[in-house]
């Protein structure tokens, strides 16, 4: 009986700690005013709010670099950001701005959430020309 008890609160556990995940990612890139630099915009829709600790962006200018874009967001803190960031929450939808990022062909995203247990989820990749 206890070996039961025992393998139901380890399920509990592992189903409960990978119920954050993100659902979708909107990049939105848009003219900055400086010559060849543009201003860089997420939204990250995710699937649930709790229990997570940072989301972390990577934009780079090839396939799993991180070049343009290596930040790690604090969930919820919208202050103390580095200057051109910014970051603000609707219920699952998190809007994050990246600052510039120079004017280049195609972009190759990865976005992954840091749970309050320590472990990150998957990354959620996209491309964008």
């Amino acid at each position: 009986m206890k070996k039961i008890f025992t393998l139901l609160w380890l399920l509990f556990l592992f189903t409960n700690t990978f119920s954050q995940s993100i659902n979708d990612v909107a990049f939105k890139k848009q003219d900055s005013g400086t010559p060849d630099f543009l201003t860089s915009d997420f939204i990250v829709q995710l699937s649930d709010t709790t229990q997570i600790d940072l989301i972390e962006v990577k934009l780079g200018s090839t396939d799993q670099s991180s070049d343009l874009v290596n930040y790690s967001f604090p969930f919820d803190a919208a202050s103390g950001l580095p200057s051109g960031y910014s970051y603000s929450r609707s219920a699952n939808s998190v809007m994050l701005s990246t600052g510039l990022i120079p004017e280049i062909p195609t972009f190759f995203g990865r976005i992954r959430l840091k749970l309050s247990n320590g472990q990150f989820t998957d990354y959620f990749s996209f491309t964008s020309n």
